[in-house]
């Protein structure tokens, strides 16, 4: 929670923040006399709040955009890859390389495939809806922005550790930086709004 004058104009977010702020800038109406500042019923030095609030909020505007950009980019790139997972099986013929009988194991390789391009799309959705949605709240979005990083932490390593696409060539490095970059952009939005309380 935050304060904006010294008569109390409380706000819990950014968007009371600016309503505040625009309250708290009409009870500051400045009559200019020739000695100086006066300021009906206010004295003259506490609209300097509203100076420095508003260069934070400037700054506070700046964060939010910059979180939602990087969401947005890293949630499209989630989507896609999970859109596309779902005919990977089909694209490469997984199953030519599965012994004709383990049916078993051929109905278990589509069912993982299924659950994990559909969990992609999921949670690109989810945290834009978070992001860019009016009902959500700060916990939330954390939450959800510090289990998709787990997510895609876990395949950045095992890309580095056990790559894919060594058949052909650049494939697994640019497989690499596609992760690396969601990975990033997921991550960058988790510490802004970490350390910037008044982001989101």
């Amino acid at each position: 929670m935050g304060r904006i004058g010294n008569k109390g104009y409380f706000y819990t977010n950014t968007k009371e923040r600016i309503k505040c702020l625009a309250r708290y800038r009409l009870s500051c109406k400045v009559h200019w006399a020739g000695n100086g500042g006066v300021v009906a019923g206010i004295p003259f030095g506490e609209d300097q709040p509203f100076i420095e609030n508003s260069q934070e909020l400037v700054g506070d505007k700046t964060m939010n955009l910059l979180v939602k950009i990087l969401v947005m980019i890293g949630s499209s790139a989630s989507i896609g890859f999970g859109i596309w997972h779902f005919f990977v099986p089909k694209a490469w013929k997984w199953y030519s390389y599965i012994d004709i009988n383990a049916t078993e194991l051929v109905a278990a390789v589509r069912a993982i495939n299924a659950f994990f391009s559909l969990s992609l799309v999921l949670f690109g959705m989810v945290n834009i809806l978070l992001i860019y949605g009016d009902r959500s709240n700060r916990y939330s979005i954390i939450v959800m922005l510090a289990a998709t990083c787990i997510l895609w932490l876990m395949r950045v390593v095992f890309q580095v550790i056990c790559p894919q696409g060594t058949l052909y060539p650049g494939l697994q490095y640019g497989m690499l930086s596609a992760f690396m970059i969601v990975f990033l952009c997921y991550l960058i939005s988790l510490i802004l709004i970490l350390f910037y309380k008044t982001v989101v």
